[in-house]
């Protein structure tokens, strides 16, 4: 064997030994890219499980923002509907009063007034806390059973007067202070007995 024949020899003995070493280097290559692929993974869901958390967050807080301001929304509406029934309701009394206290009495006037204090009764009680619809129950009590009645004027200052004074100290009182009784969610207004 000459020379050249070792060095084919060799040579074809440094090809396994090549293929060898290339697969070890491209088994490492692929471990390297497996890992940083893996770290990339790791890294990208760790982002989206914090975006999703600061959208979470973001969410929870507008939804938050959101009651506060239906929360408030539903508090001014409550207060201008309680404001109206109790100016129609006082409306009514004052007209009851005058129709009732009128020499002579005119019957048909005397009974609208009655009947309109009736249904003013019962707007008042869907929005009004529970010792206001109290008051207003025993306000319209008397007035219903009204006509006929002797000696009108001595019964209203007797019977509807001091009533009516009640009502609007505690009309004023619940207009001026938060209302405590939409919080306390008292019930639903249409079980409320009737006078």
């Amino acid at each position: 064997m000459d020379l050249s024949g070792i060095a084919a020899i060799c040579a074809l003995a440094a090809i396994p030994v090549s293929v060898l070493v290339a697969h070890w280097q491209k088994r490492a290559a692929l471990e390297q890219a497996e890992t940083a692929h893996r770290t990339a993974l790791a890294q990208a869901e760790a982002a989206h499980r914090n975006s999703l958390e600061a959208a979470e967050k973001a969410h929870q807080q507008a939804l938050e923002m959101l009651a506060r301001q239906n929360e408030r929304e539903v508090s001014h509406w409550s207060r201008e509907a309680r404001y109206a029934a109790y100016g129609l309701f006082q409306n009514a009394l004052a007209r009851a009063r005058l129709a009732f206290l009128a020499e002579p009495v005119d019957e048909m006037e005397a009974l609208l007034a009655r009947e309109e204090v009736h249904q003013m009764y019962h707007q008042v009680v869907m929005v009004a806390s529970d010792r206001v619809a109290e008051l207003v129950k025993q306000l319209v009590t008397p007035i219903r059973f009204w006509m006929g009645a002797a000696n009108p004027r001595e019964r209203w200052d007797e019977q509807v007067a001091p009533l009516r004074r009640e009502l609007d100290e505690a009309i004023r009182e619940e207009l001026q202070s938060e209302p405590e009784w939409y919080r306390s969610c008292r019930g639903n207004p249409w079980t409320r007995d009737e006078p």
